[in-house]
């Protein structure tokens, strides 16, 4: 429930491919994978993923390992 909560904080004013953003919906889908809600979480990180794939900064590279290893 935060992260949703964080989410609709960050949401707008932050635009969808804003690392603020995204650093949340990472961890949204991470927490989901763990409460066994994998078809929310595969939805959700088959929309993020791809943002991240085109990133140019360390941090959002950072974000698609972490990613990648949920």
């Amino acid at each position: 429930a935060l992260l949703r909560e964080a989410l609709a904080v960050r949401s707008p004013p932050y635009a969808a491919d804003d690392p603020r953003v995204l650093e949340v919906e990472v961890e949204l889908v991470e927490e989901l994978g763990m409460h066994h809600k994998r078809d929310e979480a595969e939805a959700l990180r088959a929309r993020i993923e791809p943002v991240l794939k085109q990133a140019d900064t360390a941090s959002l590279h950072d974000l698609l390992t972490r990613l990648q290893k949920t």
